[in-house]
């Protein structure tokens, strides 16, 4: 059977190039060049979109490099980002862990705490969920039942922020997402995220896992793909052939090379860049990528 790839028009074979910048656990203390402060992330910001990036999937910290649930937080990072460049900006409504160095006794954000997050202003482009429950390198329980997403997509929409990307960790979890979409808490085309390599429930970092999720997602699905630290650059090489979008940045990895230390988000996208080039496939701006995810805002 031949996999069944996704066609959303000939303007969409552009490639969409999300950077996951920051992140909610690890920081400074893997790798000195990540971005932590609002304005650090606002350099990063256009730094990645002059190198090719569309989209910038922002988690915050506070002054002591702490992820933080802090809406004035946000609003500076957003506004700061907006001064600088046009990019479109996702909010992961996962925030992060506190305390991520203390593995035996971390802080998880509760579900109220990541309820706050649809009060952000200026409010962002885009929100993340994520699909389901998984326990994470079996160091934090991290819980997404269907009704706190539920609850999470009204409040969004209340704020008027309707296009929500949902983080997939796994196919069982597709129902989830399907489940949202058809009572109303979800609007189409759907956006998914396809994560790959993360230990404690996600799916395997191979060709055949890919297939699977481009398989089963429905006709005019946005997609992209992730994979964490060495597994990245084989798996999105793998989307950018395959017609969907891609996910890099220290969020899912800190590393260029083996024992290399990235030196800044932008130098991910540039390689991403390099790679559609070699597989005939050009780069969406982020005019661009509005229009082929048919965002609202």
């Amino acid at each position: 059977m031949e996999p069944r790839l996704i066609d959303y028009g000939a303007e969409t074979k552009k490639l969409i190039i999300t950077v996951a910048c920051t992140g909610g656990m690890q920081g400074k203390e893997v790798n000195p060049n990540f971005p932590i402060s609002p304005d650090e992330q606002a350099q990063t910001a256009y730094d990645c979109y002059n190198a090719g990036a569309s989209i910038l999937h922002l988690h915050v910290r506070d002054k002591d490099g702490q992820s933080t649930a802090d809406l004035n937080v946000y609003s500076e990072a957003i506004s700061k980002i907006r001064a600088r460049c046009p990019i479109i900006i996702q909010v992961g409504n996962g925030i992060g862990i506190r305390d991520f160095a203390d593995r035996k006794n971390p802080y998880q954000f509760n579900m109220e705490e990541r309820l706050t997050l649809v009060n952000i202003v200026p409010k962002p482009d885009m929100f993340t969920i994520n699909a389901g429950t998984i326990d994470t390198w079996n160091i934090v329980y991290f819980e997404n039942p269907i009704p706190f997403n539920e609850e999470f997509c009204r409040r969004a929409k209340e704020k008027g922020v309707v296009d929500i990307e949902a983080e997939i960790y796994n196919l069982g979890q597709l129902g989830n997402i399907l489940h949202l979409r058809d009572h109303g808490f979800l609007s189409e085309p759907l956006h998914m995220n396809f994560v790959h390599g993360m230990a404690g429930g996600a799916m395997p970092p191979t060709p055949e896992s890919l297939l699977h999720f481009v398989r089963a997602v429905p006709e005019g699905t946005c997609w992209q793909t992730m994979a964490i630290g060495r597994f990245q650059i084989p798996m999105i090489t793998l989307a950018i052939a395959m017609g969907g979008g891609v996910r890099i940045g220290f969020e899912d990895n800190v590393y260029y090379g083996k024992g290399e230390l990235a030196k800044s988000n932008a130098q991910m996208v540039e390689r991403v860049v390099r790679l559609a080039k070699e597989v005939g496939r050009e780069v969406a701006t982020v005019e661009e990528a509005r229009q082929i995810l048919k965002l609202h805002s």
